[in-house]
């Protein structure tokens, strides 16, 4: 039994720093599906590959920073991102975190630490992803039943409805 490569698209502007994280990522073990230089390309090729991941600077060419590309790409297409910048200040990370990276590297960086951020990024987007549709699973077996179902955290706040409860109490879920 084969196991598939995790597939990365790598976003950065410096084709040369581009060019050596491909070969890095390729010695790994990983598939480069593509290197783009700009957030604008890089939301076009998230769509287009399905990548496991993107590696993606938060420093690119054009009008949209890396942090606004990974929003959308993370947004629009459940694809994880991890951060690679040679930038770590207070405000660039609080920026960062907003979007809810798999992982964030500062250049320069070593292989060992390359590695790492990326295998439990891949592992963690792959589990994320399970739970989502485990998740789903679970809320279409609950709106199939003709009873409401109400579940509440310990301090009783409402944590799930049915679409049962949903019509007898008149109220919806806010999605999460």
């Amino acid at each position: 039994m084969s196991v598939e490569k995790p597939s990365i698209l790598i976003v950065e502007d410096e084709e040369i720093v581009a060019l050596d994280i491909q070969t890095e990522l390729e010695t790994l073990g990983y598939d480069v599906v593509g290197c783009v230089r700009s957030a604008e390309e890089a939301i076009v090729e998230a769509e287009h590959r399905k990548p496991d991941l993107a590696l993606m600077d938060i420093q690119l060419e054009g009008l949209v920073d890396g942090i606004e590309a990974a929003r959308e790409i993370r947004c629009r297409f459940d694809i994880p991102i991890v951060f690679l910048t040679a930038y770590s200040d207070e405000e660039l990370l609080s920026r960062a975190e907003q979007v809810q990276p798999h992982g964030y590297l500062v250049k320069p960086f070593d292989r060992r630490d390359l590695k790492s951020t990326l295998q439990m990024a891949v592992y963690k987007g792959r589990v994320d992803r399970q739970l989502r549709r485990a998740h789903a699973d679970f809320q279409a077996i609950l709106d199939a039943q003709r009873q409401g179902t109400v579940m509440l955290d310990k301090e009783g706040c409402v944590t799930l409805l049915n679409r049962a409860a949903q019509r007898i109490l008149g109220k919806e879920m806010s999605a999460a």
